[in-house]
């Protein structure tokens, strides 16, 4: 099996099992793995010997595979059932903070009767951000939709699903969220190093995907639709040509709300785009499952590709895991925000 989680966004899972195994029971693997109401976890024991939960979310698929004997799985995290309920009742929300606009949108989800699956929420947050936005039911938004649109302004905020065991043993969900999530490098101490715990590295660079100008189109058609754009000034006297993106999101009526989406996507697409991704040596701290979603590490990098060396002050956005078999070792890949070498 792999799987991965990623800031913001659902993570995936993929797995495969065969029947016919002694140490199982061919009716209880069929009977425990159904799609859509099925719960599945990930454990791992780090190298103190302590259990942890590293993944949980919604078993979706399954294909059986009738040479092999094997069922094949895919998998998304609790994130994924968001999408999957819809919004019956119009929501107002006027000048509250966006932080607690997630919580009650969370809330108002799980109060609908069979949509109530356990995550649970902090406490109101003090107003920092504020946020008026209204969800409408004649538009059928679902709630991750909902999640989506408020994650995608300029100043937006995160969140993620953890899973972790309380003090009884009980499998529990969590909501966390704020503004920015993660401890800064100065907290973690995260230090990753090319060569050391850094096995392998790749930094893409795209300039076809980057923008130095984003135009936003909202709501409305011909002359009453709703359009506005954003130019980064800085990269154009810089030396770049303009590099133009269209940003499109109907269900945007409110000018102001264009114009800070159409900002959030001009910033995440500086030419050129990279969102660089490391493969560590798990057997070299430190330890996968000892950093969370958000946290700020450095990358220290000796290369060709660097002359000189360079270092990577960033955060993690998102991993990938493949555990260990009777043939490979296991793997982590950590993917981090994209930003400039300092």
């Amino acid at each position: 099996m792999s799987f991965d989680r990623t800031l913001n966004k659902a993570g995936n899972f993929g797995g495969s099992f065969g029947l016919g195994n002694q140490n199982y029971i061919d009716e209880h693997i069929i009977e425990s793995t159904i799609p859509g109401r099925t719960a599945i976890y990930v454990e791992r024991t780090n190298t103190q010997g302590d259990v942890g939960i590293v993944w949980g979310g919604v078993l979706w698929s399954r294909t059986w595979q009738e040479q092999g004997l094997s069922f094949q799985f895919t998998g998304q995290t609790f994130e994924s059932f968001l999408y999957q309920e819809d919004i019956r009742n119009s929501l107002i929300y006027t000048n509250t903070d966006q932080r607690n606009i997630l919580i009650d949108l969370i809330v108002k989800m799980q109060a609908y009767p069979y949509r109530n699956i356990g995550i649970q929420v902090p406490p109101n947050f003090s107003n920092v951000i504020l946020r008026t936005v209204t969800f409408n039911d004649y538009e059928v938004w679902t709630f991750g939709s909902a999640v989506e649109y408020m994650v995608g302004f300029d100043a937006g905020f995160d969140y993620t699903i953890e899973c972790n065991y309380d003090s009884n043993g009980n499998i529990i969900k969590q909501l966390r969220t704020d503004n920015v999530l993660g401890a800064s490098s100065d907290t973690t101490q995260l230090a990753f190093d090319y060569p050391g715990n850094i096995k392998n590295f790749w930094i893409p660079e795209n300039g076809a995907k980057a923008a130095t100008t984003v135009v936003g189109v909202g709501a409305g058609d011909g002359t009453s639709m709703l359009r506005t754009s954003e130019v980064n000034q800085a990269y154009l006297d810089g030396g770049y040509p303009e590099l133009v993106q269209i940003y499109t999101n109907k269900d945007v009526s409110v000018m102001a709300t264009l114009q800070s989406q159409v900002r959030a996507n001009l910033y995440q697409l500086k030419p050129p785009v990279s969102v660089p991704t490391f493969e560590l040596n798990p057997q070299i701290q430190p330890e996968f499952g000892s950093y969370e979603l958000g946290d700020y590490g450095k990358f220290n990098i000796e290369s060709v590709r660097f002359p000189g060396g360079t270092q990577i002050s960033s955060r993690v956005i998102g991993w990938t895991v493949t555990p260990p078999s009777s043939s490979d070792q296991e793997s982590v890949s950590l993917i981090i925000e994209g930003q400039d070498a300092v």
